[in-house]
């Protein structure tokens, strides 16, 4: 093989190695250490949540109902019997959202259901929508 090819696939390879070390800090920046409102954090999961303006038109403060299965995240061992370790965060992967789960524990809809109806307080929603992040798994957090 001559000095060209060699240097080509050099050039090559490290390339490949820096993209996959730069995909590699982009996905725990966000994945694995979200900040809850400045804080550092012991959540375990997080999960993005499509929200869609059906006005077509920006939004302020809305209340937006969202649907979780809890039950199977509890039995999975991945949210606390009481929720007390649900979080959403905006999309800017920072605030904190105001909500409030409908219903009462361990009722069709309540927290331990499989159709836990939770209403998140969100701040503003463009015209073409957004994603907010539900944060759970924290076995230290505090109650809301």
């Amino acid at each position: 093989m001559d000095l060209g090819k060699k240097i080509t696939i050099l050039i090559l390879l490290v390339t490949i190695a820096i993209s996959v070390k730069m995909i590699q800090d982009q996905s725990s920046s966000i994945l694995d250490t979200p900040k809850i409102a400045g804080e550092s954090s012991s959540w375990l999961y997080r999960k993005g949540i499509k929200i869609e303006n059906k006005r077509g038109r920006l939004t302020f403060t809305e209340d937006v109902e969202i649907r979780i299965n809890t039950k199977e995240l509890i039995e999975l061992g991945k949210l606390q019997p009481t929720c007390n370790d649900m979080r959403f965060l905006d999309d800017d992967n920072e605030t904190s959202l105001d909500f409030k789960i409908l219903g009462r524990p361990n009722t069709v809809d309540g927290c331990n259901s499989e159709d836990t109806k939770v209403s998140v307080k969100v701040t503003s929603i463009p015209a073409e929508g957004k994603t907010i992040y539900f944060l759970y798994g924290n076995s230290t957090a505090p109650k809301l």
